[in-house]
């Protein structure tokens, strides 16, 4: 029987609508397994049951069976003597904070957007604009625990290959991390390199006192922690290293805080930018990592900025006057630009 080839085509572009439907669907199922203590409960006993699982959770039976089938339809369980298991490497991928490709927490983050994409109904004709303190307290903590692994890459995969920088914090330098956030990160560095002295810096003080807390919860020892806009930083020739992870996108004044990362540098101190690199090419929007920076930057139209490509980033440190400028690609998601002063 004769195909129809425009029929055909039709199917095809009906199928990318559907599959990235299915997409928000599973985004939900990951986020209310990770919240809910479902896949943690299904890594403890593999093969449970539904009855069982709701039982062991005090979870109704009825939406415990719609998430375990969800969480099959999406690949994130498989079947395990007549129950459910969690599918290959989900334990790492979902539920271990210090793999490097851990990726569950990014859940958070696209569920709490719900807010702002819809405040976007109206913004598109307004063109109105937020900040951070406008944000919930839940997104900026999914922020927070979504960055966690970057730290966890630099740490295990990046600061390895940088010479550099890695010896200056094992050998006890000093470290001045830009836009801190909640200091999740902040603590991970801090345990990886005991010796190394840290200030942290933020321009939200609700979000410094996350910060705090985090800081006095994980023993950490004595951090400085600076309430200032990045802009207005004075530092000179105090640091060996200068950190700004995934944050120097949405500087209101990129210029001046690259040449306050450069004066607060000792000679030879090394500036360090970790974030997510928007594609150079039009036609790389079209891969998965290209997909969800797009998505990434209706939040970053949000606060009047946007995710930047890796050579935007090697521009701002050449005028700055940084030397031995470098690149490393992470991950599709993760990239570095450093120089040292």
């Amino acid at each position: 029987m004769a195909t129809n080839p425009q029929m055909e085509e039709v199917q095809a572009a009906a199928g990318k609508v559907l599959a990235s439907y299915a997409g928000y669907i599973n985004t939900w199922s990951i986020e209310l397994g990770l919240r809910l203590g479902l896949f943690e409960a299904i890594r403890d006993t593999p093969g449970i049951s539904v009855a069982d699982l709701a039982k062991v959770l005090d979870y109704d039976p009825l939406y415990t069976k719609v998430w375990c089938n969800a969480g099959y339809a999406g690949g994130f369980l498989e079947r395990s003597d007549g129950g459910f298991a969690l599918a290959p490497h989900m334990d790492k991928v979902l539920l271990d904070p210090e793999f490097p490709m851990a990726a569950g927490g990014t859940a958070f983050v696209m569920t709490a957007l719900r807010d702002p994409m819809v405040s976007l109904r109206e913004r598109f004709g307004t063109g109105e604009r937020i900040w951070w303190d406008k944000t919930s307290l839940e997104f900026r903590e999914a922020v927070g625990m979504t960055g966690f692994p970057f730290y966890v890459r630099l740490v295990k995969l990046a600061f390895p290959k940088m010479a550099g920088v890695q010896a200056a914090l094992e050998a006890g330098g000093s470290v001045l991390e830009m836009a801190c956030g909640t200091c999740r990160g902040l603590t991970r560095l801090a345990e990886a390199y005991p010796e190394a002295r840290f200030t942290a810096v933020d321009g939200d003080e609700e979000t410094l006192e996350m910060a705090r807390a985090n800081v006095a919860k994980a023993g950490i020892g004595d951090v400085r922690l600076v309430h200032s806009p990045l802009e207005d930083l004075e530092f000179e020739d105090e640091f060996d290293i200068v950190l700004i992870n995934i944050s120097l996108h949405e500087a209101r004044d990129m210029k001046r805080v690259v040449e306050n990362a450069h004066r607060a540098l000792k000679p030879g101190g090394w500036f360090v930018i970790s974030d997510m690199p928007f594609p150079e090419r039009l036609e790389d929007l079209r891969t998965v990592p290209g997909q969800l920076m797009c998505g990434i930057q209706y939040f970053e139209a949000l606060i009047d900025d946007q995710l930047l490509p890796v050579s935007h980033y090697v521009k701002e440190l050449k005028e700055a006057g940084f030397e031995d400028i470098e690149t490393l690609d992470v991950t599709p998601i993760h990239a570095i630009v450093y120089g040292r002063k």
